[in-house]
């Protein structure tokens, strides 16, 4: 895979069995899947998913040009 980013600081907490919520210091927050979220924090999740077009999602990290 070619997308790289940084992950910018945020916490997350479990919703359920199968839900996160992503807050960043900005207070803007997210909710994603268990699997997104660990595909997201091992960098593997592609630029094309839609949990990572989402303006939230850029929220939390910061793309890198390589």
């Amino acid at each position: 895979m070619d997308d790289t980013y940084q992950l910018a600081y945020f916490r997350f907490s479990q919703l359920d069995d199968e839900r996160y919520v992503l807050t960043n210091q900005a207070g803007e927050y997210l909710v994603l899947p268990r699997a997104v979220l660990a595909s997201f924090i091992r960098h593997e999740l592609p630029s094309t998913h839609p949990a990572y077009e989402s303006k939230a999602t850029r929220a939390h990290h910061r793309c890198s040009i390589a």
